[in-house]
């Protein structure tokens, strides 16, 4: 592209290797991962000195980075020694213990009640550990232990109330920018039907079923979907939560990673069996529809996505991210599907394959996915996406 190559992997070595500090657990193959990001900054460092963005590099930050493995290996992870734990301990010991005062000779009635609180703690700790459990004082209920099997959660959230209840079909169509619906919408029923294919040829779906689809009205859309994502270091933290949106009032159809293979609980790590799509509708079939369409055993919301090329094995050698090509039919159209909400895992953000060229000024963030078809999958969105894709 236009920055020199060196500048992209100095950039791109440098954010490895933040990311990568941040882990949450560490091994010797995360610690020699961290080591090699260092060093391939280094080697690309100059570029910044060469086309004269800076003097020298001879910065106390620069410095500092060279300390983190070794510092890891005799403190533990980076988390351990930040400020934040004081400025909670904080809230805790002093914010907290004054509000529960009565304002007047207030350090002796803090300190009071301080102890009593850390009695009452040792005393539910005791007892949780006699049924083995671990007492959580944040949220004053026993937590199962690691080692007990973790509840299954529920990992895809829509609203109690979809965004719009009813929205016929050619408005669906319209607002939506989706066409071929209707054939999408046959595929998806092949498939759950089971339904034979002979030479490459789909068999029809019974009459009934086709019938059913060819009078449905209308469907329930949402706006949005919110995915819990476990994190995939250690089972002790917060669940990371994530949205993705398709939401003409807000121009916006956010690209996710679906599931595509073996079924697993979104949120997994690692690449297996995932492939991009553009999440065109979040809808549901109406409920008078449903035992006809689908059978008994019916499925839970649907998404219409549009797929790019499934991430390959090996990122780019430059920047260290995934390339992806918008799939189109013979006749030039997204190539389109209807999966199941739950086979989502998260959203996700791709980058326009940019080139040489200048870039078109007037392309705006909702309009930028239509116009490129190559793009980069953002591995350095957040943490969990940099943990999901290379963990």
């Amino acid at each position: 592209g236009i920055v020199p190559n060196k500048a992209v992997q100095a950039t791109a070595a440098l954010l490895d290797f933040l990311y990568i500090a941040r882990y949450e657990t560490h091994s010797t193959d995360t610690l020699q991962d961290l080591q090699a990001a260092l060093s391939e900054f280094h080697q690309y460092k100059e570029v910044f000195t060469e086309h004269g963005v800076r003097t020298h590099l001879k910065l106390p930050k620069l410095h500092a980075l060279q300390h983190y493995v070794g510092s890891i290996e005799n403190l533990g992870t980076t988390d351990n020694y930040d400020t934040e734990a004081t400025e909670r301990l904080h809230i805790d010991l002093a914010k907290h213990a004054f509000q529960a005062t009565n304002k007047r000779d207030f350090t002796y009635q803090m300190c009071q009640w301080l102890e009593r609180r850390e009695r009452v703690f040792w005393f539910a700790t005791h007892l949780a550990y006699q049924k083995g459990t671990i007492f959580s004082s944040s949220l004053h209920k026993a937590r199962v232990t690691a080692h007990a099997a973790r509840p299954k959660r529920s990992a895809v959230h829509l609203a109690k109330k979809p965004h719009q209840p009813r929205i016929r079909l050619p408005q669906l169509i319209r607002e939506f920018g989706i066409s071929g619906f209707l054939d999408t919408m046959r595929t998806f029923l092949r498939k759950w039907h089971k339904s034979p294919s002979w030479r490459g040829f789909e068999a029809e779906l019974p009459d009934d079923v086709d019938r059913a689809l060819r009078r449905l009205p209308s469907v329930r859309t949402w706006s949005h979907a919110t995915f819990t994502i476990p994190n995939l270091q250690t089972e002790a933290a917060k669940d990371v939560v994530n949205k993705a949106y398709a939401s003409p009032q807000r121009g916006r159809f956010d690209t996710v990673l679906v599931q595509t293979g073996e079924p697993e609980e979104a949120g997994a790590g690692g690449l297996k069996g995932i492939r991009v799509g553009r999440l065109r509708a979040i809808f549901a079939i109406p409920e008078a529809y449903q035992v006809a369409l689908f059978g008994a055993d019916t499925p839970g919301p649907l998404a219409f996505v549009e797929w790019f090329t499934p991430p390959p094995r090996r990122a780019n050698n430059v920047n260290g991210m995934l390339e992806v090509v918008r799939l189109r039919t013979a006749n030039g159209d997204p190539q389109r599907e209807i999966v199941e909400l739950a086979d989502i895992r998260r959203s996700c953000q791709l980058v326009p394959k940019f080139g040489d060229a200048s870039i078109n000024r007037s392309v705006t963030p909702t309009t930028i996915l239509d116009e490129y078809d190559e793009f980069y999958l953002n591995n350095r969105l957040d943490k969990n996406m940099y943990n999901t894709l290379f963990w």
